[in-house]
């Protein structure tokens, strides 16, 4: 999940807001640089890329802090990410806190939230494709993948559009396997956004099993 702010994020004002919440101070460690396992010939310390991550601020998940450039705008970010998990009462938790934390900072200028959700399913019947007659060089062809998407209007960079997005993709190299993502950027906070969200990757599954 992301919270877009309309405007950058400034490190010592991400830090004074930090110190007027009781709820939760931010502590930052340095960056970490990863040294390679096989020595090489290179006596230098390399810096790997700098990233600004809170450790353990989101019910104890990290919360990743940085300024993202669309177009001509910069704009602050906040991430949080949740990896490998089954339960859904857990991501619905996590986007409330999220929430709750960027406001809890005193941000009131929210450009954008964006959730993008990503998984594997054990469905692979996809239906026939119909949509061009007479093909010349196919005789019965199957869609290999599904996109639908909403609200892009091709006047400007897809990436600042207020969109949804369901993708469900063959695996060739998985049998019965599918790729599933979907991607939402909207304006306004919505409770159950998240059961919406599911239902509607559900409904797209439907055409695949």
């Amino acid at each position: 999940m992301v919270i877009i702010l309309d405007e950058p994020i400034e490190l010592s004002d991400l830090f004074s807001r930090s110190m007027k919440n009781e709820n939760e101070k931010l502590r930052l460690d340095a960056p970490e640089v990863i040294m390679p396992g096989t020595p090489t010939n290179n006596l230098m310390i390399t810096q790997g890329p700098i990233g600004f991550s809170f450790p353990k601020v989101i019910v104890g998940h990290n919360l990743v802090v940085f300024n993202v450039k669309h177009s001509d705008r910069k704009r602050g970010a906040f991430q949080v990410e949740l990896r490998n998990t089954k339960g859904f009462d857990v991501s619905v938790e996590l986007y409330k806190a999220m929430w709750q934390y960027v406001k809890s900072l005193n941000y009131e200028n929210v450009y954008a939230l964006e959730i993008v959700i990503t998984f594997t399913a054990k469905y692979s019947k996809y239906p026939k494709f119909e949509m061009v007659e007479n093909l010349e060089t196919m005789r019965n062809p199957n869609f290999a993948g599904l996109r639908i998407i909403d609200g892009y209007t091709g006047l400007k960079d897809m990436r600042e559009e207020f969109i949804s997005e369901i993708r469900v993709e063959s695996l060739p190299y998985i049998p019965a396997k599918s790729q599933v993502s979907a991607v939402y950027r909207f304006k306004e906070y919505e409770e159950d956004k998240l059961q919406k969200i599911f239902k509607d990757i559900e409904g797209m599954l439907n055409l695949i099993r």
